[in-house]
């Protein structure tokens, strides 16, 4: 490279350098300083480019200094720091950086751990913030700087350090992708062309260190984890989870299907071409393991090979999970593969149930072959998944004869997958592969394919069996099946069945809560199981029908009337146990959220009663005492079902309404407000319920009861003098603004007569006392709103001058002043101006007269 052109960005003097041991002291001392002074001085005042030159000169492998150096330099890249004549310091920055990862990766031996992490975050910063303009600059060597890059990241034996490499190629990859939504989509065309070669190898040599098959020392040294501990992890599909929870190989996987999932919206079909062999291969391996592994005495050699075969292709299938939209957006060119592919997949569900490959290997123990065959299964049910938008769309172009396949083959494929579902259901196995086979089973009947609902085979009437194997199943598996029948007999429009599946749901809690023993047996373990159990099961099916048609709530409005009403009971029964309070209300929430438009009348009818009287003084009083975060989960529930109701704005909540303002007034408000710790939890609640009455039925309390909605608007102006919590005070603002953007509140003669006065006097409080100025501009918007609706001869004329003269220690002269400062008709930056002068004054004034006592009393 001495003679290349690139020469011209080698800097033999990063590694040429010898300092003494005095200097080296000297230098060390000074980049200390230095470094310190960085972090707060004003770097575009003060540095210049050279200086970071300079500092470069300290960078030398093995030397101390050059972490010291690497640390000055990212602690300014942080910062952002670019001078206003720019294109040079780039370019010394570029030929630096370039320098350094050129000798890194000649001597990769020679660099510590902590040289390389802090290199690492240099190039990250450095690509971060002006990769987009040398990019631009065509006499910068980018392609040989993403090759040095490359060989950088390939190098790195150290886990974090190699992810952190990996974050660089992100940045890279997502700047990449955005020229595609940019304006001229020819800049993501040229981009694509250029960087072709380095982005495959970049891909090719992901796959290459991530499979076991390729890279397994590597990966064996690091894959020290139980796999059983992440199958909830798995099966949940969580693969975001916390990284200090991933192990190194979760992480190691995770970073390169990321940026394979990145490459391959730069370039689908290459990915696809390159990944579909690979993927191919190893399926066919797996599913010959019955070969290599016969029942009986497995040799360490060949349990090992089967090991190494399924980890490599549970990796493919999370890759094929990311990859499956593509084969959507290209549907007829991409057909034929994707139907093999899909057909892969279920050949690998059924090999693991043919070859019986759970009895073979028993209970699986940590990082065992079974234990992995686990996390298998799981990620091959979600690959499946991952393709019911292509099945989909197979289903829909059947429909209007455009497929390119046939009903046979497509109904063929579905019972498959049904098939393999349910058998799952049947037989003893790890609850989370069944959570994912339930998954899948909900997806599916929830796509609403024709060929399923009227192809041959019979596939609902199998679906609907299913229920008969629930009892086996965890709660959340039972969920899941209830809700896939549910969805199947409502597609098929088969009210009939619909009701049975709901009877053999909650028949046992209709009875249990009906019988005359309930209040004996209520408290029992198995008991609270069961009611729990069933509500749990009861709201993921109402949740499942929440965006459906009127018709369809309708059905699942009759089908449920019997465990709503019971479920009203037990806020009685279990008033002393708030873990089965809490499942209580979270069934009523989720059955009032899902079916208020289809029973308001009967969920007010059936509800409002019940809620009054939990909420009476004695028990509130009883309740809250107990001081239990549990016991104000449960009030948040309960205020937020009460909202929800009031939103209905028929006739026949009427009759409830001033129940409910008296008891929010007179009972909750008080007790809420005397309690910090409710406060903080509550009012918001308390303020969304007074929101809601005044929004929804403002007509009625204006006619027929203005003291109550006087009232309510009050509890909004008396939170504005509050300054205990910030968040509370921007909601108190945001629901003003609300009522008045969508009832013109402040253009109501109720609140110029009653409400105006009080708010602006809380309000401008607030302003001069400055104990909200991280809502200052909201407070003066909401002033300013105010005044523009009531008009400045009230504001100024009236309001003002009676504001000011509450204060006897400010001088007549201080008053006349202050009301200078406010001028009529300004425009809202002007008023801001003038809000900002008056509060100021107003500060100076009451330092001048020790204005020290409560302004209001």
């Amino acid at each position: 490279m001495a003679n290349s052109p690139l020469s011209a960005f080698l800097d033999n003097n990063l590694v040429q350098n010898n300092f003494r041991k005095d200097t080296r002291l000297i230098a060390k001392l000074c980049l200390e300083t230095f470094q310190h002074l960085v972090t707060w001085i004003p770097l575009n005042q003060v540095l210049q480019p050279v200086t970071f030159d300079l500092v470069f000169r300290y960078i030398k492998l093995n030397d101390s200094n050059s972490i010291l150096s690497l640390s000055l330099l990212n602690e300014v890249m942080e910062k952002n720091y670019l001078p206003s004549s720019y294109s040079d310091f780039l370019l010394m920055i570029f030929k630096n950086i370039f320098s350094i990862l050129h000798v890194v990766t000649l001597s990769p031996s020679d660099g510590d751990e902590e040289f390389l992490g802090k290199l690492t975050r240099f190039t990250y910063l450095f690509v971060s913030n002006h990769f987009r303009r040398v990019e631009e600059k065509s006499t910068f060597p980018i392609m040989e700087f993403l090759s040095l890059l490359f060989k950088f990241t390939f190098i790195q034996s150290n886990v974090e350090i190699y992810l952190a490499n990996l974050e660089i190629w992100e940045v890279l990859l997502d700047y990449f992708l955005s020229k595609k939504e940019g304006r001229n989509t020819q800049d993501f065309d040229v981009a694509r062309q250029r960087y072709f070669e380095c982005l495959m190898s970049l891909q090719q040599e992901l796959v290459k260190k991530t499979c076991f098959s390729t890279n397994t020392n590597e990966m064996t040294q690091l894959d020290d984890s139980d796999p059983l501990l992440h199958l909830h992890n798995q099966a949940h599909n969580l693969h975001d989870v916390e990284e200090e929870n991933q192990s190194d190989v979760e992480r190691y996987v995770s970073g390169a299907i990321n940026l394979i999932y990145r490459i391959s919206q730069m370039y689908p079909n290459q990915v696809l071409e390159f990944m579909f062999p690979k993927f191919a291969e190893t399926t066919e391996k797996f599913c010959k393991l019955d070969s290599l592994l016969k029942s009986g005495a497995v040799s360490q050699q060949s349990s090992t090979e089967a090991l190494i075969v399924v980890k490599d292709l549970t990796f493919y299938l999370r890759i094929f999970n990311q990859l499956s939209h593509h084969f959507v957006e290209d549907y007829e060119t991409k057909f034929s593969p994707c139907n093999m592919l899909v057909n892969y997949l279920l050949n690998i569900l059924g090999y693991i149930y043919t070859s019986k490959i759970y009895e073979v290997y028993g209970v699986p123990s940590a990082n065992s072959l079974g234990a992995h065959m686990m996390i298998l299964h799981v990620q091959a049910f979600g690959a499946v998944k991952s393709f019911l938008e292509w099945i989909a769309q197979y289903d829909s172009r059947l429909q209007a004869a455009q497929a390119l396949g046939s009903t046979s083959d497509l109904a063929t494929l579905l019972g498959k997958i049904v098939d393999l579902v349910l058998v799952n259901f049947t037989i003893q196995i790890n609850p989370e592969i069944q959570y994912s086979a339930a998954e899948l089973l909900k997806a599916l009947t929830a796509a609403n394919l024709i060929t399923l609902k009227t192809g041959p085979g019979n596939l609902p009437e199998k679906i609907f069996n299913s229920i008969g194997f629930v009892g086996k199943m965890s709660t959340d598996v039972q969920a899941k099946v209830f809700v896939s029948v549910g969805n199947i007999l409502i597609s098929v429009q088969d009210k009939e069945k619909f009701n049975q599946l709901i009877q053999h749901c909650t028949k046992s809690f209709v009875d249990i809560t009906n019988s005359p023993s309930f209040s004996n047996i209520c408290n029992q373990p198995d008991v609270m199981k069961q009611l729990a159990d069933t509500m749990l099961i009861t709201s993921e099916i109402v949740s499942s029908f929440k965006s459906f048609n009127k018709q369809v709530k309708s059905i699942i409005f009759e089908s449920l009337q019997n465990i709503f009403q019971s479920s009203l009971k037990l806020l009685q029964i279990y008033f002393n146990n708030p873990a089965m309070l809490k499942e209580a209300l979270n069934f009523i929430h989720k059955f009032v959220e899902c079916l208020r438009a289809q029973a308001a009348v009967y969920l007010i009818e059936q509800s409002f009663p019940v809620f009054l009287n939990f909420l009476n003084n004695v028990g509130l009083g009883q309740f809250i005492q107990r001081k239990d975060e549990s016991e104000i989960t449960v009030l948040i529930k309960i205020f937020d079902i009460i909202q929800m109701l009031t939103e209905d704005s028929s006739n026949k909540i009427e009759g409830f309404l001033p129940n409910v303002v008296n008891l929010s007034l007179t009972v909750l408000l008080p007790i809420i407000v005397a309690d910090e710790r409710l406060s903080s939890s509550l009012l918001p609640c308390l303020y969304k319920l007074h929101h809601s009455l005044i929004l929804h039925h403002w007509k009625y309390f204006h006619d027929r009861n203005p003291m109550q909605l006087e009232a309510l608007l009050l509890t909004f102006v008396q939170g504005l003098a509050r300054s205990d919590f910030i968040d509370l005070y921007r909601l108190d603002l945001e629901l003003l603004q609300s009522l008045n953007s969508k009832q013109n509140l402040y253009s109501k003669q109720i609140f110029g007569q009653k409400i105006f006065f009080q708010m602006m006097k809380n309000l401008i409080f607030v302003l001069v006392s400055k104990s909200h100025n991280l809502l200052r501009e909201e407070i003066m918007k909401t002033i300013y709103t105010v005044i523009l609706a009531v008009g400045w001869p009230l504001f100024y004329g009236e309001f003002l001058p009676v504001f000011l003269d509450q204060f006897a220690m400010l001088s007549r002269e201080q008053k006349n002043h202050l009301l200078t400062v406010l001028k009529t008709d300004l425009d809202f930056p002007s008023f801001s101006v003038a809000v900002n002068q008056f509060a100021n004054d107003w500060s100076v004034f009451a330092k001048m007269t020790s204005l020290n006592a409560p302004l209001f009393s």
